[in-house]
């Protein structure tokens, strides 16, 4: 069995921090049966800070991935929608590919509650094949 684990950590509190995200597309569409309906490109703005770090997973507002991680899920799921999302840093004057990935049910996700040291509650979630 080969299985990757993804791992929330204290870090990703300087993953970027989308900015106006509210309108640009209905988070409710971000289901398979309504895939068509979301953007096939989106730019969003993100807060400008010394401190960003472009994580290959980003949690909030929806879930984003680095193009590294959709080579990962693509070798899980064969059969995945993809929309292309770009970051740009008005700051630092930068940009940065993701994904919204968007994804059917599925019983591969198992999610397990963690704690660390200084008792910050996490998940971690260990994506299984067979």
């Amino acid at each position: 069995m080969k299985y990757f684990e993804i791992v929330d950590s204290p870090e990703l509190k300087y993953a970027p921090q989308l900015k106006n995200w509210y309108g640009k597309f209905d988070v409710r569409n971000i289901r398979i049966d309504r895939f068509p309906e979301l953007p096939k490109n989106q730019l969003f703005f993100i807060e400008p800070s010394d401190h960003t770090v472009y994580t290959d997973i980003i949690r909030f507002p929806f879930l984003l991935v680095s193009p590294m991680v959709k080579a990962v899920i693509r070798m899980y799921r064969e059969c995945c929608f993809f929309r292309n999302i770009v970051l740009l840093d008005s700051m630092r004057k930068e940009s940065r590919q993701y994904f919204l990935p968007v994804l059917d049910e599925t019983n591969e996700i198992e999610v397990e509650q963690i704690n660390y040291k200084n008792g910050i509650p996490s998940c971690q979630w260990i994506w299984r094949r067979a």
